[in-house]
Protein backbone atom coordinates (compact mmCIF):
# COMPACT_ATOMS: atom_id res chain seq x y z
CA UNK A 1 0.00 0.00 0.00
CA UNK A 2 1.25 3.74 -0.74
CA UNK A 3 1.73 4.51 2.72
CA UNK A 4 1.64 3.44 6.25
CA UNK A 5 -2.18 3.19 7.10
CA UNK A 6 -3.67 6.09 9.81
CA UNK A 7 -5.26 4.17 12.59
CA UNK A 8 -7.87 4.54 14.69
CA UNK A 9 -8.55 1.88 17.50
CA UNK A 10 -11.81 2.44 19.36
CA UNK A 11 -13.02 0.57 22.17
CA UNK A 12 -15.65 0.40 24.77
CA UNK A 13 -15.25 -0.39 29.06
CA UNK A 14 -17.17 0.28 31.83
CA UNK A 15 -14.75 1.56 33.82
CA UNK A 16 -14.19 4.96 32.00
CA UNK A 17 -16.63 7.65 32.55
CA UNK A 18 -16.22 9.80 29.33
CA UNK A 19 -14.12 9.71 26.44
CA UNK A 20 -10.38 9.86 27.04
CA UNK A 21 -7.50 9.48 24.56
CA UNK A 22 -5.25 6.52 25.93
CA UNK A 23 -2.28 6.92 23.52
CA UNK A 24 -1.84 9.44 20.62
CA UNK A 25 0.99 10.33 18.24
CA UNK A 26 0.54 12.72 15.23
CA UNK A 27 3.11 13.42 12.40
CA UNK A 28 2.82 14.56 9.34
CA UNK A 29 0.07 12.74 6.53
CA UNK A 30 1.95 12.85 3.07
CA UNK A 31 1.86 9.96 0.90
CA UNK A 32 5.23 8.04 1.18
CA UNK A 33 6.96 9.43 3.90
CA UNK A 34 4.49 9.26 6.77
CA UNK A 35 4.28 7.77 9.99
CA UNK A 36 1.64 6.42 11.14
CA UNK A 37 -0.81 8.31 13.49
CA UNK A 38 -2.54 6.31 16.42
CA UNK A 39 -4.78 6.48 19.14
CA UNK A 40 -6.84 4.51 21.22
CA UNK A 41 -10.04 5.66 22.71
CA UNK A 42 -11.54 4.00 25.73
CA UNK A 43 -15.59 5.17 26.03
CA UNK A 44 -18.32 4.47 27.51
CA UNK A 45 -21.25 3.10 25.16
CA UNK A 46 -23.01 6.38 24.59
CA UNK A 47 -20.06 8.86 25.45
CA UNK A 48 -19.52 9.90 21.76
CA UNK A 49 -17.19 7.19 19.83
CA UNK A 50 -19.13 6.62 17.34
CA UNK A 51 -19.19 10.76 16.56
CA UNK A 52 -14.80 10.62 17.27
CA UNK A 53 -14.50 8.17 14.70
CA UNK A 54 -16.64 9.96 11.44
CA UNK A 55 -14.60 12.89 12.11
CA UNK A 56 -11.47 11.31 12.18
CA UNK A 57 -12.55 9.65 8.93
CA UNK A 58 -13.37 13.40 8.27
CA UNK A 59 -10.10 14.33 9.39
CA UNK A 60 -8.39 12.09 7.08
CA UNK A 61 -9.92 13.83 4.27
CA UNK A 62 -8.97 17.29 4.89
CA UNK A 63 -5.35 16.02 5.64
CA UNK A 64 -5.60 15.42 1.80
CA UNK A 65 -7.13 18.28 0.74
CA UNK A 66 -4.55 20.69 2.92
CA UNK A 67 -2.10 18.47 1.25
CA UNK A 68 -3.07 20.12 -2.14
CA UNK A 69 -4.89 16.55 -3.11
CA UNK A 70 -8.01 15.43 -3.76
CA UNK A 71 -9.44 13.01 -0.95
CA UNK A 72 -9.89 9.69 -0.99
CA UNK A 73 -12.37 8.45 1.26
CA UNK A 74 -11.98 5.18 -0.90
CA UNK A 75 -8.92 4.41 0.72
CA UNK A 76 -9.94 4.84 4.06
CA UNK A 77 -10.67 1.27 5.77
CA UNK A 78 -13.02 1.35 8.71
CA UNK A 79 -14.61 -1.72 10.18
CA UNK A 80 -17.41 -3.08 13.27
CA UNK A 81 -18.53 -6.05 14.43
CA UNK A 82 -22.31 -5.01 13.01
CA UNK A 83 -23.64 -4.61 9.65
CA UNK A 84 -26.05 -2.12 11.79
CA UNK A 85 -22.86 -0.17 13.40
CA UNK A 86 -21.06 -0.04 10.39
CA UNK A 87 -23.81 1.72 8.63
CA UNK A 88 -23.98 3.98 11.53
CA UNK A 89 -20.90 5.36 10.65
CA UNK A 90 -21.15 5.97 7.23
CA UNK A 91 -24.49 7.79 8.21
CA UNK A 92 -22.65 9.82 10.64
CA UNK A 93 -19.96 10.58 8.58
CA UNK A 94 -22.22 12.00 5.21
CA UNK A 95 -24.08 13.72 8.15
CA UNK A 96 -21.58 15.48 9.62
CA UNK A 97 -20.19 16.29 6.19
CA UNK A 98 -23.60 18.26 4.73
CA UNK A 99 -23.98 19.79 8.38
CA UNK A 100 -20.28 21.69 7.84
CA UNK A 101 -20.92 22.29 4.24
CA UNK A 102 -24.00 24.34 5.32
CA UNK A 103 -23.31 28.31 4.89
CA UNK A 104 -25.60 29.10 7.52
CA UNK A 105 -25.40 29.72 11.44
CA UNK A 106 -26.11 26.02 11.83
CA UNK A 107 -23.23 25.01 9.59
CA UNK A 108 -20.56 27.61 11.87
CA UNK A 109 -21.54 26.03 14.80
CA UNK A 110 -21.08 22.10 13.06
CA UNK A 111 -18.15 23.19 12.21
CA UNK A 112 -16.89 24.93 15.48
CA UNK A 113 -17.92 21.33 17.19
CA UNK A 114 -16.27 18.95 14.56
CA UNK A 115 -13.12 21.24 14.84
CA UNK A 116 -11.73 19.39 18.38
CA UNK A 117 -11.21 16.56 15.87
CA UNK A 118 -11.25 17.54 12.29
CA UNK A 119 -9.36 20.91 12.64
CA UNK A 120 -10.21 24.23 11.06
CA UNK A 121 -12.50 24.37 8.09
CA UNK A 122 -14.87 26.08 6.25
CA UNK A 123 -17.99 25.04 4.18
CA UNK A 124 -16.41 25.07 1.06
CA UNK A 125 -14.06 22.47 2.19
CA UNK A 126 -16.66 20.71 3.81
CA UNK A 127 -18.08 20.49 0.73
CA UNK A 128 -15.16 19.81 -1.10
CA UNK A 129 -14.96 16.44 1.35
CA UNK A 130 -18.94 15.45 0.80
CA UNK A 131 -18.41 15.35 -2.84
CA UNK A 132 -15.45 13.28 -2.49
CA UNK A 133 -17.66 10.88 -0.33
CA UNK A 134 -20.18 10.78 -2.67
CA UNK A 135 -17.72 10.16 -6.03
CA UNK A 136 -16.40 7.41 -3.72
CA UNK A 137 -19.37 5.98 -2.35
CA UNK A 138 -19.72 2.91 -3.87
CA UNK A 139 -16.22 2.25 -3.29
CA UNK A 140 -15.73 3.27 0.38
CA UNK A 141 -14.77 0.31 2.88
CA UNK A 142 -16.87 0.65 5.79
CA UNK A 143 -18.10 -2.72 6.81
CA UNK A 144 -17.92 -5.36 9.12
CA UNK A 145 -14.40 -7.29 10.07
CA UNK A 146 -16.08 -10.36 8.85
CA UNK A 147 -16.99 -8.56 5.44
CA UNK A 148 -13.30 -7.78 4.76
CA UNK A 149 -12.08 -10.76 5.27
CA UNK A 150 -14.66 -12.41 2.93
CA UNK A 151 -13.32 -10.11 0.55
CA UNK A 152 -9.86 -11.48 0.72
CA UNK A 153 -10.92 -14.81 0.86
CA UNK A 154 -13.05 -14.16 -1.84
CA UNK A 155 -10.16 -13.07 -4.22
CA UNK A 156 -7.47 -15.77 -3.12
CA UNK A 157 -9.65 -18.44 -1.42
CA UNK A 158 -6.75 -20.71 -1.73
CA UNK A 159 -4.84 -18.39 0.40
CA UNK A 160 -7.36 -18.79 2.65
CA UNK A 161 -7.32 -22.67 2.13
CA UNK A 162 -10.96 -22.97 0.94
CA UNK A 163 -12.55 -24.83 -2.36
CA UNK A 164 -13.04 -22.39 -5.49
CA UNK A 165 -17.21 -23.13 -4.66
CA UNK A 166 -16.67 -22.28 -0.38
CA UNK A 167 -20.03 -20.21 1.30
CA UNK A 168 -20.91 -18.98 4.26
CA UNK A 169 -23.65 -21.46 5.54
CA UNK A 170 -26.31 -20.83 6.88
CA UNK A 171 -26.72 -21.67 10.95
CA UNK A 172 -29.12 -24.51 10.21
CA UNK A 173 -26.34 -25.98 7.70
CA UNK A 174 -23.80 -25.24 9.76
CA UNK A 175 -25.62 -26.97 12.56
CA UNK A 176 -26.12 -30.16 11.14
CA UNK A 177 -22.56 -30.25 10.08
CA UNK A 178 -21.60 -29.52 13.16
CA UNK A 179 -23.72 -33.02 14.26
CA UNK A 180 -22.31 -34.80 11.39
CA UNK A 181 -18.89 -34.19 12.37
CA UNK A 182 -19.95 -35.26 16.07
CA UNK A 183 -21.19 -38.12 14.94
CA UNK A 184 -17.96 -39.17 13.10
CA UNK A 185 -16.16 -38.45 16.24
CA UNK A 186 -18.34 -41.03 18.60
CA UNK A 187 -17.71 -43.47 15.42
CA UNK A 188 -14.03 -43.23 15.57
CA UNK A 189 -12.51 -46.29 17.41
CA UNK A 190 -9.77 -44.66 18.49
CA UNK A 191 -11.84 -41.60 20.63
CA UNK A 192 -13.98 -44.51 22.69
CA UNK A 193 -11.49 -43.43 25.71
CA UNK A 194 -11.01 -39.71 25.14
CA UNK A 195 -15.68 -39.71 25.25
CA UNK A 196 -15.63 -41.52 28.51
CA UNK A 197 -14.23 -38.85 29.99
CA UNK A 198 -16.78 -35.96 28.79
CA UNK A 199 -19.44 -37.25 30.43
CA UNK A 200 -17.77 -40.65 32.42
CA UNK A 201 -20.45 -42.96 31.30
CA UNK A 202 -23.19 -41.01 30.67
CA UNK A 203 -25.78 -42.12 27.67
CA UNK A 204 -24.83 -41.94 24.26
CA UNK A 205 -26.64 -39.32 22.97
CA UNK A 206 -25.61 -37.11 25.72
CA UNK A 207 -22.50 -38.07 24.75
CA UNK A 208 -23.33 -36.91 21.39
CA UNK A 209 -24.44 -33.67 22.67
CA UNK A 210 -21.35 -32.66 24.46
CA UNK A 211 -19.31 -33.27 21.45
CA UNK A 212 -21.46 -31.12 19.19
CA UNK A 213 -21.39 -28.31 21.73
CA UNK A 214 -17.88 -28.18 21.64
CA UNK A 215 -18.13 -27.78 18.40
CA UNK A 216 -20.39 -24.49 18.18
CA UNK A 217 -23.40 -23.12 18.86
CA UNK A 218 -24.48 -19.48 19.16
CA UNK A 219 -21.19 -18.11 21.06
CA UNK A 220 -18.25 -18.90 20.09
CA UNK A 221 -17.15 -22.41 20.61
CA UNK A 222 -14.69 -24.51 22.27
CA UNK A 223 -13.94 -25.90 18.79
CA UNK A 224 -13.11 -21.59 17.65
CA UNK A 225 -11.29 -21.19 20.35
CA UNK A 226 -8.73 -24.11 19.47
CA UNK A 227 -8.63 -23.47 15.79
CA UNK A 228 -7.34 -19.84 16.71
CA UNK A 229 -5.32 -20.73 19.14
CA UNK A 230 -3.79 -23.58 16.70
CA UNK A 231 -2.81 -20.57 14.41
CA UNK A 232 0.34 -20.73 16.57
CA UNK A 233 0.84 -23.89 16.02
CA UNK A 234 1.60 -26.53 18.85
CA UNK A 235 3.56 -23.71 20.41
CA UNK A 236 0.22 -21.74 20.41
CA UNK A 237 -2.00 -24.03 21.32
CA UNK A 238 0.20 -25.00 25.03
CA UNK A 239 0.30 -21.35 25.79
CA UNK A 240 -3.74 -21.25 25.49
CA UNK A 241 -4.22 -24.47 26.72
CA UNK A 242 -1.11 -25.80 29.14
CA UNK A 243 -2.85 -23.70 32.65
CA UNK A 244 -5.23 -27.37 32.54
CA UNK A 245 -2.20 -29.62 33.84
CA UNK A 246 -2.13 -26.78 36.49
CA UNK A 247 -5.63 -28.03 38.42
CA UNK A 248 -5.01 -29.63 41.36
CA UNK A 249 -4.99 -32.87 42.13
CA UNK A 250 -5.13 -35.47 44.72
CA UNK A 251 -3.13 -34.99 47.64
CA UNK A 252 -2.65 -31.23 46.45
CA UNK A 253 -5.88 -30.71 47.63
CA UNK A 254 -6.91 -34.07 49.84
CA UNK A 255 -3.35 -34.28 51.68
CA UNK A 256 -1.34 -37.22 51.71
CA UNK A 257 -2.59 -40.99 52.17
CA UNK A 258 -5.42 -39.57 50.52
CA UNK A 259 -7.15 -43.11 50.27
CA UNK A 260 -6.89 -43.82 54.22
CA UNK A 261 -8.02 -40.52 54.82
CA UNK A 262 -10.71 -41.17 52.40
CA UNK A 263 -12.26 -44.33 54.52
CA UNK A 264 -12.37 -42.72 57.69
CA UNK A 265 -14.23 -39.84 56.22
CA UNK A 266 -16.77 -42.44 55.14
CA UNK A 267 -16.70 -44.47 58.42
CA UNK A 268 -17.18 -41.30 60.15
CA UNK A 269 -20.14 -40.65 58.39
CA UNK A 270 -21.33 -44.20 58.22
CA UNK A 271 -21.62 -43.98 61.94
CA UNK A 272 -23.29 -40.92 62.09
CA UNK A 273 -26.69 -40.91 64.54
CA UNK A 274 -29.78 -40.15 62.64
CA UNK A 275 -31.58 -36.86 64.81
CA UNK A 276 -34.64 -38.06 66.35
CA UNK A 277 -37.95 -36.11 66.16
CA UNK A 278 -39.68 -34.09 69.41
CA UNK A 279 -42.34 -36.10 70.23
CA UNK A 280 -41.81 -37.35 73.95
CA UNK A 281 -43.87 -40.32 73.57
CA UNK A 282 -42.74 -42.24 70.95
CA UNK A 283 -39.19 -39.72 69.00
CA UNK A 284 -38.44 -41.47 65.53
CA UNK A 285 -35.68 -40.71 63.59
CA UNK A 286 -36.36 -37.47 60.74
CA UNK A 287 -36.53 -38.97 57.50
CA UNK A 288 -35.58 -36.38 55.81
CA UNK A 289 -31.67 -36.59 57.71
CA UNK A 290 -32.09 -40.41 57.40
CA UNK A 291 -32.65 -39.90 53.69
CA UNK A 292 -29.96 -37.71 53.20
CA UNK A 293 -27.51 -40.07 55.28
CA UNK A 294 -27.89 -42.95 52.95
CA UNK A 295 -27.64 -41.00 49.72
CA UNK A 296 -24.90 -39.43 51.00
CA UNK A 297 -22.95 -42.21 51.92
CA UNK A 298 -23.64 -44.37 49.07
CA UNK A 299 -22.55 -41.57 46.80
CA UNK A 300 -19.10 -41.75 49.35
CA UNK A 301 -18.85 -45.14 48.48
CA UNK A 302 -19.26 -44.72 44.74
CA UNK A 303 -16.84 -41.77 44.71
CA UNK A 304 -20.10 -40.17 42.88
CA UNK A 305 -18.46 -36.28 44.15
CA UNK A 306 -21.16 -34.82 41.58
CA UNK A 307 -23.87 -36.04 43.21
CA UNK A 308 -22.07 -35.57 46.83
CA UNK A 309 -22.26 -31.81 45.81
CA UNK A 310 -25.39 -31.77 44.61
CA UNK A 311 -26.63 -32.53 48.22
CA UNK A 312 -28.44 -29.97 49.98
CA UNK A 313 -27.35 -30.54 53.38
CA UNK A 314 -23.54 -30.56 53.00
CA UNK A 315 -24.49 -26.97 52.09
CA UNK A 316 -25.90 -26.77 55.27
CA UNK A 317 -23.39 -28.05 57.34
CA UNK A 318 -20.79 -26.38 55.84
CA UNK A 319 -22.37 -22.78 56.80
CA UNK A 320 -23.65 -24.72 60.11
CA UNK A 321 -27.00 -23.61 59.22
CA UNK A 322 -30.19 -25.83 59.87
CA UNK A 323 -31.46 -28.35 57.45
CA UNK A 324 -34.94 -29.09 57.31
CA UNK A 325 -35.56 -26.88 60.06
CA UNK A 326 -33.57 -28.89 62.49
CA UNK A 327 -30.13 -27.67 63.79
CA UNK A 328 -27.38 -29.77 62.84
CA UNK A 329 -25.42 -31.93 65.31
CA UNK A 330 -21.63 -30.39 65.95
CA UNK A 331 -20.82 -34.38 64.98
CA UNK A 332 -22.63 -34.63 61.49
CA UNK A 333 -20.22 -30.73 60.70
CA UNK A 334 -17.85 -32.63 61.92
CA UNK A 335 -18.23 -35.35 59.92
CA UNK A 336 -18.69 -32.93 56.75
CA UNK A 337 -15.45 -31.46 57.90
CA UNK A 338 -13.43 -34.75 56.96
CA UNK A 339 -15.35 -35.37 53.52
CA UNK A 340 -14.99 -31.28 52.36
CA UNK A 341 -11.40 -31.65 51.06
CA UNK A 342 -11.82 -34.78 49.75
CA UNK A 343 -15.37 -33.77 47.75
CA UNK A 344 -13.24 -30.76 46.43
CA UNK A 345 -10.41 -32.94 45.00
CA UNK A 346 -12.88 -35.31 43.31
CA UNK A 347 -14.70 -32.24 41.74
CA UNK A 348 -11.50 -30.66 40.51
CA UNK A 349 -10.03 -34.26 39.76
CA UNK A 350 -13.27 -34.11 36.96
CA UNK A 351 -13.06 -30.99 35.87
CA UNK A 352 -9.54 -31.43 34.80
CA UNK A 353 -10.13 -35.13 32.93
CA UNK A 354 -13.42 -33.61 31.36
CA UNK A 355 -11.42 -30.88 29.91
CA UNK A 356 -8.23 -33.13 28.86
CA UNK A 357 -10.49 -35.43 27.30
CA UNK A 358 -12.36 -32.21 25.63
CA UNK A 359 -8.88 -30.95 24.76
CA UNK A 360 -7.80 -34.85 23.17
CA UNK A 361 -11.18 -34.82 21.43
CA UNK A 362 -10.40 -30.74 19.37
CA UNK A 363 -7.96 -32.73 17.10
CA UNK A 364 -10.08 -34.99 16.11
CA UNK A 365 -13.10 -32.87 15.67
CA UNK A 366 -11.15 -29.95 13.59
CA UNK A 367 -10.19 -32.75 11.85
CA UNK A 368 -13.51 -34.38 11.15
CA UNK A 369 -15.45 -30.67 10.70
CA UNK A 370 -12.84 -29.39 8.28
CA UNK A 371 -13.52 -32.35 6.05
CA UNK A 372 -16.66 -32.13 5.86
CA UNK A 373 -16.59 -27.98 5.17
CA UNK A 374 -14.12 -28.63 2.46
CA UNK A 375 -16.41 -31.21 1.10
CA UNK A 376 -19.50 -29.32 0.98
CA UNK A 377 -18.43 -25.86 0.63
CA UNK A 378 -20.11 -24.81 3.57
CA UNK A 379 -17.97 -22.61 5.95
CA UNK A 380 -18.69 -19.64 9.37
CA UNK A 381 -17.58 -16.45 8.84
CA UNK A 382 -15.26 -17.31 11.54
CA UNK A 383 -13.75 -19.93 9.65
CA UNK A 384 -12.87 -17.56 6.75
CA UNK A 385 -11.40 -15.05 9.21
CA UNK A 386 -9.18 -17.68 10.25
CA UNK A 387 -8.06 -19.17 7.28
CA UNK A 388 -7.39 -15.37 6.19
CA UNK A 389 -5.13 -15.25 9.71
CA UNK A 390 -3.08 -18.26 8.89
CA UNK A 391 -2.32 -16.72 5.56
CA UNK A 392 -1.45 -13.17 6.91
CA UNK A 393 1.29 -15.26 9.10
CA UNK A 394 2.20 -17.49 6.29
CA UNK A 395 5.94 -16.64 4.70
CA UNK A 396 5.17 -16.07 0.97
CA UNK A 397 1.84 -15.76 1.29
CA UNK A 398 0.01 -13.66 -1.02
CA UNK A 399 -2.27 -12.23 2.07
CA UNK A 400 0.64 -10.49 3.17
CA UNK A 401 1.74 -8.92 0.09
CA UNK A 402 0.26 -5.12 0.14
CA UNK A 403 0.71 -4.72 -3.43
CA UNK A 404 -0.49 -8.31 -4.09
CA UNK A 405 -3.43 -7.69 -1.81
CA UNK A 406 -4.32 -4.53 -2.87
CA UNK A 407 -4.43 -5.51 -6.66
CA UNK A 408 -6.62 -8.24 -5.73
CA UNK A 409 -8.94 -6.67 -3.83
CA UNK A 410 -9.06 -3.63 -6.43
CA UNK A 411 -8.34 -1.11 -3.23
CA UNK A 412 -5.86 1.12 -1.76
CA UNK A 413 -5.91 1.24 2.32
CA UNK A 414 -4.40 4.67 3.08
CA UNK A 415 -6.25 5.00 6.97
CA UNK A 416 -7.85 2.25 8.73
CA UNK A 417 -10.53 2.50 12.10
CA UNK A 418 -10.92 -0.46 13.76
CA UNK A 419 -14.35 -0.16 16.31
CA UNK A 420 -14.62 -2.16 19.05
CA UNK A 421 -11.04 -3.31 18.93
Amino acid sequence: MTRPATTTTTTTTTTAAQTTTAAQTTTANSIGTASPKRSILVANAGSGKTWTLANRVLAWCFDERRAGRTPRPAAILAVTFTRKAAGEILARILTHAAQGAEDSASGAKARKEFSSVVGPGEATDYLAVLEALCRDLHRMQIGTIDGYFHRIATAMPDEAGLPPDWTVGEDRDIELLRAEAAARVLADPNAAELISLLEEGAPKASVLASITGLMGGSSVSVLDLYRACSIGGDAGLKRAWDWISRIPLGSDVAGDDADTHYQRACDRWKALEIPMTADKRAPKPRSSWAKAHRVILEALERRDFRKLAAQGILQRLDRSEPYDRYSPPQAWIDAFGLIRPHLRAGLLAQVRRRMEGALEVMPLADAALRELQVDRGTFTFGDVGLGVARAALREGSRVSNPSILRSALGADIADLAIDEA
